[in-house]
C-alpha cells in the first residue's frame, strides 16, 4: 500500500525495497527468462500532482487508457504480486499529520474537485 496520495513513495523507502526484494528473488530462485517489475505510479503517467504540472498530453492519456485496460490481466498473470507494509515512521513527511484551523471566510475562494 502507498501511504500518500499525491505521490505514493516520496522519499523512495517502497521503491528502495522493493528493488532489494527482486534482486534477492532473482538471485535466490533463479527463474528463466526475464524478471521485470510493474509499479503503477511509476510506469503510467499520473495526473498532475504538483503546481504548474502539465496535464496529461493526449498521447500519454490514450497510454494511461490503454495500461487501465490490461491491469486485470497484468495482476492476474503475473507470477507473484506484493503488497508491501512499511513503518509509517519511515515514510513519514515534515509535516505530517499537522492540523490546520482556516476561518471559513477565508475559503470564499476554494475549489473542490471530484477525482
Amino acid at each position: 500500500t502507498w501511504t500518500h496520495q499525491a505521490h505514493p513513495d516520496p522519499i523512495g523507502v517502497k521503491s528502495k525495497l522493493i528493488c532489494e526484494l527482486a534482486r534477492k528473488a532473482v538471485s535466490e530462485h533463479r527463474p528463466q527468462g526475464e524478471t521485470v517489475a510493474f509499479i503503477d505510479f511509476q510506469c503510467i503517467t499520473q495526473r498532475p500532482f504538483e503546481e504548474g504540472q502539465a496535464d496529461r498530453s493526449p498521447k500519454e492519456f490514450e497510454q494511461f487508457q490503454a495500461a487501465l485496460e490490461a491491469m486485470p490481466r497484468l495482476y492476474m498473470m503475473a507470477d507473484a504480486v506484493l503488497h508491501l507494509e512499511v513503518d509509517s515512521e519511515l515514510t513519514c513527511l515534515p509535516g505530517e499529520g499537522g492540523r490546520f484551523q482556516v476561518d471559513c471566510a477565508k475559503l470564499d475562494r476554494a475549489r473542490l474537485e471530484e477525482i
